[in-house]
Order: structure tokens, then sequence, then C-alpha cells
């Protein structure tokens, strides 16, 4: 239990530190946040989706569909938001580009501050100090700072002490907080790194050295703890489940299987023994895979091999977690048993078992017939916790080293070695990949051909060369593309996509692996009369790139300006039909244009007059998707899927209104649970106090 005086010394401290660590980051272009390492998703999956949150908030909307990407897709169904994360109120009410490097900055802070935390709960001081050093500045975090797995993975030691102190006390407070951490946990915006924290969380509770004591009772804490977090987070996770039930994910089955090269797993150590890639390159070196996704079997070694390097931990790190090793295998030859800490065993056997698996080795990779562990990212996410197993053991080696010295004097100057060698060989470590901005918003901010699609007054949709504007990057400048990047895609749609670029989806899933890392039409499929129904109006590319290259001779060019040495060049699809039309019955040939009106902050609720005179359907460019209702002149109406994926509704030979509203059943059921479980844990924590008041009152 720390002090008040060390607990505010070592926020000062860290806070100190973490800033002084990532300095040189933060006073060169491009800073922390908009500088792309290993991964572009904090554009794709956050900023981009910031800038609708933070419009549809403004114009008094909670969003809940997002319409301008792909044919619309449900916003909480897409955990990328990452919408209800607690931190991430910090944007929405500051949505400055200093308050993005702060928000990373603190992230770094927590998992400095709460692992040293819960180290001293077990540790000395400068051991304490080296296990958050090594945490927090491990290299995956450097690598991904900006994006939001460590929305969750930084909160790793927060979940341990939370978990500990449920153990040793089991109050109804402790329960609580821990179903707060699992709530913020599931809210990241990324289920893989909530589903390895949750994983890593419970096998401590498991072994953790009061489970014993009482295993049923920890268990329904345990369990309790979980449910009130899953239920606070319902109101995402609910959608999400929904759209994966409806979907596809774009981790094949066989995703499990990669792994990253043994042959490379000197760069554990540092990534300095390989040459560093050139910036912005997604790869360190070319992608060799020979092993098709969704093939069947065990796949040979070589063919799945990620062109990654594992982050680093550092040279220290492992030395001295080696030293906490070894004992325990000197104490099992003595009396075959484990007379050391259950948690030394614990955090040893995760990191060792995950390395086996993130490195591929023989009997490991069976991993990826398991369910879940299947299509995740085995040889990535569970780094962090790998990394945090790690970081304690090492704290625990240097506190035994420590303790063996009698003098203070060699305590103090081998410990201050130690943590200034770590820190030299980690911060050398982030300096592996240069920081590279893309640049895809500055190049395209003051454009003809974007402000030509702004100031569009009929809904459309554009496609624009991925090397242009990665999808999702539409919000920021305001209009609709019908590419999409998302973990999760309609499976109508993407059966849809896969037939016009002529894919199977084991192709498809490689074209999208390989090629482009989005879901959307190829270049040479751009003239499918398809998309003429998806209302697919615009297309956007550079005149040297290979859009350029394979477009229909009848697009027609609207607008041509210099651009990068060549042109940026807007083509217009003269066959494209309209965001809604009316047709004489389902699936017949498109008849009038008709007009919509839409909220401006997020279109779930489109309101379409319809002339008359004749009975018509009024067809819709939009998904077909549960939770839209329909209502023709007051009435509501079944929305029947035409086209294979677009809503329809009848109309009457009379002069009508049509409105298609989003009110989806799986948000009012989390927000229902959500509220519900909120405020009993309220009143019952409120109970239990006065209960404590009323006991200490008698005895008075």
């Amino acid at each position: 239990m720390m002090r008040k005086s060390e607990t505010l010394l070592a926020l000062l401290g860290f806070a100190v530190l973490v800033t002084l660590f990532f300095l040189p980051r933060l006073l060169n272009p491009p800073g922390l946040f908009f500088g792309a390492l290993q991964e572009q998703y904090y554009l794709l999956g956050q900023y981009a989706y910031d800038h609708q949150i933070l419009r549809a908030l403004a114009a008094g909307y909670f969003p809940l569909w997002n319409p301008d990407n792909a044919l619309g897709h449900p916003f909480l169904g897409d955990m990328l938001s990452a919408i209800l994360f607690p931190l991430k109120l910090l944007i929405y009410l500051v949505p400055t580009p200093a308050m993005r490097e702060f928000f990373l900055l603190l992230r770094i802070f927590l998992a400095a501050f709460f692992t040293y935390a819960f180290a001293r709960r077990h540790l000395s001081k400068p051991p304490a100090i080296l296990a958050a050093i090594a945490f927090a500045f491990t290299a995956y975090f450097q690598f991904f700072i900006n994006e939001n797995y460590l929305n969750a993975e930084t909160l790793i030691p927060l979940l341990l002490i939370l978990a500990d102190r449920l153990h040793e006390r089991g109050r109804i407070l402790d329960l609580g907080l821990l179903g707060l951490a699992v709530f913020a946990v599931f809210t990241n915006g990324h289920p893989e790194a909530a589903f390895y924290v949750t994983l890593f969380i419970v096998l401590y509770y498991v072994v953790a050295p009061a489970f014993c004591r009482c295993p049923l009772k920890n268990s329904l804490r345990l369990a309790a703890a979980l449910l009130i977090g899953l239920c606070l987070a319902s109101p995402m996770l609910l959608p999400f489940l929904e759209y994966w039930a409806r979907g596809f994910h774009f981790h094949l089955p066989g995703a499990g299987f990669y792994h990253y090269d043994l042959r490379e797993a000197a760069a554990l150590v540092s990534p300095w023994f390989f040459p560093p890639p050139a910036p912005g390159a997604a790869y360190y070196r070319p992608v060799e895979w020979h092993w098709e996704l969704g093939a069947q079997g065990l796949p040979p070694y070589a063919g799945t091999i990620v062109p990654w390097l594992i982050p680093a931990v550092a040279g220290i790190t492992l030395l001295l977690a080696l030293s906490r090793f070894i004992p325990i295998r000197k104490s099992v030859r003595a009396t075959g048993l484990f007379p050391v800490d259950n948690r030394v065993l614990f955090f040893t056997a995760f990191a060792l078992f995950f390395l086996a698996v993130m490195f591929g080795l023989p009997g490991f990779r069976l991993i990826g017939f398991v369910p879940l562990f299947n299509f995740s990212g085995n040889f990535k996410h569970p780094m962090p916790e790998v990394a945090f197993a790690l970081a304690y053991l090492a704290g625990a080696g240097l506190d035994r080293i420590l303790s063996r010295l009698d003098s203070r004097r060699a305590r103090t100057g081998l410990a201050a070695i130690a943590i200034i060698l770590l820190l030299a060989e980690l911060q050398a470590a982030g300096r592996w990949l240069k920081p590279f901005d893309p640049g895809y918003l500055k190049n395209l901010q003051h454009t003809a051909a974007i402000r030509r699609l702004q100031a569009e007054a009929e809904p459309f949709r554009a496609y624009v060369a991925d090397r242009l504007l990665p999808p999702n990057l539409n919000l920021y400048f305001r209009f609709a593309d019908l590419r999409v990047m998302d973990g999760i895609n309609d499976r109508r749609l993407v059966e849809a996509i896969n037939a016009i670029n002529g894919h199977d989806r084991t192709q498809a899933g490689n074209y999208w692996y390989q090629e482009v890392g989005y879901l959307q039409p190829r270049p040479e499929a751009l003239g499918s009369p398809v998309l003429d129904t998806w209302n697919l109006k615009y297309v956007l590319a550079a005149s040297a790139g290979h859009t350029a290259q394979v477009i229909p001779p009848e697009f027609i060019a609207v607008s041509r300006e210099p651009f990068a040495g060549g042109e940026l060049v807007l083509w217009q699809r003269p066959r494209a039909y309209p965001r809604a039309w009316l047709e004489k019955a389902f699936g017949a040939p498109p008849g009038e244009e008709v007009k919509i009106s839409a909220d401006s902050a997020e279109k779930v609720h489109l309101r379409i007059p319809i002339p008359g005179p004749v009975p018509s359907i009024v067809v819709l460019a939009d998904l077909y998707y549960p939770g839209w209702e329909a209502e023709v002149n007051g009435q509501p109406v079944r929305i029947e899927r035409v086209h294979g994926l677009l809503r329809a509704v009848p109309v009457p030979a009379q002069p009508s209104k049509v409105v298609f509203r989003y009110r989806p059943a799986s948000f009012a059921l989390g927000l229902w649970l959500a509220l519900t479980s909120f405020c009993s844990l309220f009143f019952v924590c409120l109970f239990r106090q006065w209960q404590i008041s009323s006991n200490h009152s008698g005895r008075g």
C-alpha cells in the first residue's frame, strides 16, 4: 500500500518522465497522433469517425448510423469508433490536435503509474519503477501509440489492481470498480484488444493466491464484475454482435495461424538487428505469404510468416525476467513444489506460452483451430500482456538481486544503472520506425474536385483512388464514399462486391490483405451496372495512377486540375441512379427520380415526398438492415429488400410522404441494460455505505 506522499511523487514523476520520453516526437512534425508508423487505423477508424461523432452531437443526435461509407452501416456496430470509451470525452470536449497528443500521453501515463502501483504491492520502489518503465515504454506501445488498441491495453495494470482488491476485500465498491474498468475495456474500439485483455485478467484472477481459499465465492465475484462491465457496454456490444452475426469479419478463418519469424526473434531485444523499413511502409520487407486464407489444415510455417518484427521489450527486461525465472527451476528440482509467488508463475507461464504462439512454434500453432483464436491476430494482440508479464518479472528479478546486496549505495547504483539502460534501450527501439505523415488530408484539402463534391446538392456516392484518400477519411470532407474500412462488413454487401470484382471469398481476403486493405470494387470494375443502382456518381483519381488508366471511356471528366506532377481528375458516371427512385414493381427498371430530405447530422430520419398518381415502389439506394422502420402517410409499412441489398416500400396511387427512421432494437436493449445496471450498482453501493455508517453509529 503506497503512502499519499509516494502516490503524489509517483504521479508527478511519471507525468514528467512520459512527457520527456516522447518529447522528440512531440516537437518534430508530424507529432505523435498524425505520425504513421506501422498502421493507419488511427486516421481511418478514429480521426475520421470523430468528425462524424462531433457533427452528430453538435446537431443534437447520438450517432447510430453511418450513411456515408459503403451503402451505410451501423455506427455502433463498428467498434472502431470507440464512441463510448470514457477517456474519449476529452476529445469530444476539446477536439484539437493538442488534446489528441495529450490523450495519447495520458494513456501511457496511466500504464506507467498503475504498473508502478501494482508492482509496489509486491516489490520495492526501484524494481517497481523499472517494471513501470518496461511496460509503459515497450516498443509495442511506441509503434502503435496512436491506435485505439491502447485504450484497453494500457489499463491492464489497473485491472490487475482491482482484481487483487476484489480478492482481498470482496466489497461491493471493488466489484463495481472492476465492472467499470471492464466497461472501458469493452468499449476500447477494438474487439481483439478487449478479448486478450479480458483473457489475461480472468486467468490472473484464477491463479491469484486468494482464489484457492474460496474458489466458488471468488468465481461469483469475478462473474459479477464481468457481467456489470458487459451490461454497461451493451449499447455498443449488442449492435456489434448484431452486425457480426450479419456480416463477414475481414479476418478469415485461418488468420489465427499467422506468426512472426523465429529467425528474427532477436528483435525482441532490439529491432536494430535488422534494417529499418522506409517511412510509411506497411511492412518492413515484402509480403511472402504462400498460404491462402480459408484453406484447410495446418499451413506450412513459411507460408504464414508476418512481414513485421516482433516489438522489442529490451534486453535488460529479458535478462532481469530470466533472473527471476531461474530460482523457480531450482525450487522445483529441490522440492517438486512451487514455493514462490503464484503471480510469478502465472506471468512466466503466460509469457512463455504466448511467445511460442506468436512465433508459431510446433504444437502452439494449433491455437489457430480454436474458436475466437482462429481468426484473431495471435501474432500481435497478446504482445501487451506478454510485455506486462515480462516487465513484472524483470522488476521481481531486480528486487531479488537487490535483496542480496548489503550496501544501500550498491543497491541504489545498480537500480539506477538498470533503469537508465532500460530507458536508453527502449528509446532506441522506438526510433527504429520513422514517423510518416501520409498527407492525405492536406493534399486534397483545397482542390476544386473536393469543393465540387462538397457543394453537390443531391445525394451521391463517390469512389476515390485509395492512394489519394483511404476510405472513411471522406467523413472529414463530408461526402459519401462507396468504399469502407471496417473490421466487419454486411454479408450481402461483401458478396455483392466480391461478385463485381470476380472474387470468391478467399480471393477477396487476399485482395484485402495484400493489395488494398479495404472493402471496395476493383478499379477495373467501376463500369459495373450494379454500381449504377448504388448511386455511385463520381470517381476521383490522379491521372498517373492505376485507377485513371482503367476508367471506362463513357465516364465524363467534369474536373481537371494540376496535382502532384500530373492531374487530379473527377469523372462522372453517366448511368448512375439517383439515391431514391420509383419503380412500377419490385425489381423493375428505374423510373422517376424522387427527392430526399434528411436530418443533416447522420441521415437516420429520411423524408421522401412521392407525387403519385399511380401505385409504385420507392427504392432507396441504402443498405437493407435491421432497425430501419418506414412509414407511408403516417402508417407503418414493411421495408422490402430489392436489388439484393437495397431498401424499398410500396406507396399508393396518391401523393404520399415516405419516412425512414433508424431505431435499432439492439441499441435500445443495450441502453436499457446499461442504465439498469448502473442505477442498480449505484444504489447497492449507497445502501452498503449506509449499512456501514449505521453499524459504526450503533457501536458508538
